[in-house]
């Protein structure tokens, strides 16, 4: 009888507890996920790779705060580079930026066009965030074709992220 009584117990407690499982599983089912503003922002800064070049983009992201308000900012980025060696260089160039509070990752693809030359680089970055809104960072340019010399393989840029309110 004693025996009974403890197998009774014990099943009783083991369906409450998956009783209770169930009920937060539930709960967890029907949350909405979060969706996060897209937040507009004109990129402008400086780099240096060789000759120091001038950028602006406009960069397009999602703007968030994350678990104990880890602040995140990521998205694409369309702008373009220019720089004067023994003549003009103009580099439109496509990127995609991610940004967590102190640390930024970038990647990109940069044509630059010098006369008649084009050269193809990809370009990966990482560097120091302050919050999305500046960005210290270092990217190694892996060249595809390299047809401009003058541009060195290393690069550093500066970037300010300005927030278009009279966007919205």
């Amino acid at each position: 009888m004693k025996r009974f009584k403890l197998i009774s117990i014990a099943i009783f407690v083991i369906f409450i507890h998956f009783q209770g499982f169930a009920q937060i599983s539930d709960s967890i089912t029907k949350i909405k996920p979060i969706k996060y503003p897209k937040e507009k922002f004109i990129s402008t800064g400086l780099s240096y790779n060789n000759v120091f070049s001038f950028q602006l983009d406009f960069y397009s992201a999602n703007e968030a705060f994350g678990h104990g308000q880890l602040y995140f900012l990521n998205g694409y980025k369309y702008g373009i580079e220019t720089t004067y060696i023994k003549n003009l260089i103009i580099a439109p160039k496509i990127s995609y930026e991610i940004n967590a509070m102190f640390l930024c990752l970038r990647g990109g693809i940069v044509p630059y066009f010098s006369n008649k030359n084009f050269d193809l680089r990809i370009l990966p970055e990482i560097g120091f965030s302050l919050y999305g809104r500046a960005n210290l960072c270092y990217g190694f340019n892996i060249p595809i074709n390299k047809s401009i010399p003058e541009i060195s393989n290393h690069k550093i840029s500066l970037i300010i992220n300005i927030k278009m309110k009279w966007m919205e």
